[in-house]
């Protein structure tokens, strides 16, 4: 097997899952509209939520209200960017 094959191995979906979920940093993953798709077990632990009282909320339900509105938009910027930067790339292959 080849260096690359083993990298291509070692950076597959299912081994990168097991890598964050077993992180003990805190991870979350949101969607587009900011609700969590994904938490691991540290974020949880660091907030103290179970990971089904986070699945499907917004992701400033672990925030100050004063923080919330200036989040929301923080994290619509970044969305935004993402696809941009995303798009970009694809049409330079």
């Amino acid at each position: 097997m080849h260096v690359h094959d083993e990298q291509s191995d070692f950076m597959s979906s299912s081994n990168i899952f097991a890598l964050i979920s077993s992180s003990p940093l805190g991870v979350c993953i949101t969607d587009d509209e900011g609700k969590f798709v994904f938490v691991n077990k540290a974020y949880c632990s660091l907030y103290g939520y179970r990971a089904e009282e986070l699945i499907g909320e917004e992701f400033t339900i672990v925030v100050p209200d004063q923080d919330k509105d200036e989040l929301r938009a923080l994290h619509k910027t970044f969305i935004a960017s993402s696809v941009e930067d995303t798009t970009e790339a694809l049409t330079e292959l």
